[in-house]
C-alpha cells in the first residue's frame, strides 16, 4: 500500500498481507510506502499490524516474513500521531526502515513477533514498547533497535519475562522516561536518556521467573536520569 498524503485512519485496523498466486498470505511481507516528504499519518483509536507470530501451532510456522514501513525518497521523514484520547499503535513483525518520527504507539503487542527499528535515525514523544506474552514455547518477542533513536517518547517492557527490548544501535540523546515493569531491557550500544528509570520486580532468578532485568554489554555504558552529553 502506498501513502502520498497526509490522512487519517481512526478506527481503522490495518494489517500486513501480499498477494500471492492463491490469494492473500498473512505471513507474507506486505508494505506500507510512503510517498512524500513530512506525510503524517493521523489516528485514534487505530493500528496497524504485521503478520502473526510463529509458533509450533504451526500458524506461521515458517516464520512470518516482516512487514515494512519504507519511503519511496529514502530520506524522507513519516510522522505517525496519536490522536485522542485512544492512541494509534503499530505492532508486530515490521521492519520500519523509514525515517520516523513516533507520536503514536510502536512495539510489539500481546502476540509477539520481532519489530526491528532499522535503515533512518527515529524521534519522538509518543511510545516504544514490548507487550508480548508467551503462550507458546516457539513464540518470541523482541523490540531490536538497529539505528539512533532520539526524542523524549517512553520506553516500556511490560507483561511477560521474556519480552525483551534490545539496543544494538548507539542512542545518547534521549529524553523519555524507560519502564521496566516485567521482561528484558538488552543494551548492546551506549545508551542514555535524561528521563527516569522505573525497574519493578526485580528477583535474583534467570529462566521463567527472571522478572525484570537490564543487561549492559561490556564496554558499553547506559545512563539514566542525568545529563546526556
Amino acid at each position: 500500500m502506498t501513502v502520498y498524503t497526509s490522512g487519517d485512519i481512526d478506527g481503522a485496523c490495518i494489517q500486513f498481507y501480499y498477494q500471492n498466486g492463491s490469494g492473500l498470505a498473512p505471513c507474507g511481507a506486505g508494505e506500507l510506502r510512503i510517498a512524500g516528504n513530512d506525510v503524517t499519518i493521523t489516528g485514534e483509536a487505530a493500528s496497524i499490524s504485521g503478520a502473526p507470530n510463529a509458533g509450533s501451532s504451526g500458524y506461521c510456522a515458517q516464520g512470518p516474513n516482516p512487514g515494512l514501513i519504507t519511503t519511496v525518497g529514502l530520506a524522507d521523514q513519516v510522522t505517525f500521531q496519536s490522536d485522542g484520547e485512544q492512541p494509534l499503535t503499530v505492532y508486530g513483525q515490521i521492519d520500519v526502515q523509514a525515517k520516523l518520527v513516533n507520536n503514536a504507539r510502536f512495539g510489539v503487542g500481546r502476540a509477539g513477533g520481532v519489530m526491528k527499528l532499522s535503515g533512518y535515525p527515529k524521534a519522538g514523544n509518543g511510545e516504544w514498547f514490548n507487550e508480548f506474552v508467551r503462550s507458546d514455547p516457539a513464540q518470541v518477542g523482541v523490540l531490536e533497535v538497529d539505528v539512533e533513536v532520539g526524542g523524549s517518547a517512553t520506553w516500556r517492557i511490560s507483561d511477560d519475562p521474556d519480552a525483551v527490548i534490545w539496543i544494538k544501535a548507539d542512542c545518547t540523546a534521549l529524553t523519555g522516561d524507560v519502564e521496566v515493569s516485567k521482561g528484558l531491557l538488552q543494551i548492546d550500544a551506549n545508551f542514555c536518556t535524561t528521563g527516569e528509570l522505573t525497574v519493578e520486580g526485580v528477583n535474583n532468578h534467570l529462566g521463567s521467573d527472571a522478572g525484570s532485568r537490564i543487561w549492559v554489554a561490556r564496554e558499553k555504558s547506559a545512563s539514566f536520569g542525568g545529563s546526556c552529553q
